[in-house]
């Protein structure tokens, strides 16, 4: 789909247009692909290509868990766990109330 003009690239990549540094953003991640047409500052993209950047530029959630997984890092599934879940647990069994 043709996406014309600042404001229907912005609404499409769910920015606010007013913002003149997520302009300068955009430019510089999808400067390839954003048309500008001669003579005024008319400027257009496709949908599609800007899709196909984005996949192309970025992981998918399980690559991602598996690099830290190998890293160590703690993922669920993985080295370490969830290092939240047994703070809560055991903040619950040590720092308890005592009973009345």
């Amino acid at each position: 789909m043709r996406l014309n003009g600042r404001r229907e690239i912005f609404a499409y990549l769910g920015k606010s247009w007013r913002n003149r540094a997520g302009w300068r953003k955009v430019r510089e991640r999808y400067g390839d692909l954003i048309h500008c047409e001669p003579g005024n500052s008319h400027v257009w993209a496709l949908s599609e290509e800007l899709d196909a950047a984005d996949k192309a530029r970025c992981l998918t959630m399980t690559e991602m868990l598996a690099s830290r997984a190998e890293r160590g890092e703690a993922v669920a599934g993985a080295v370490g766990g969830y290092p939240r879940k047994y703070a809560r647990l055991v903040k619950a069994l040590y720092h308890s109330r005592p009973s009345r």
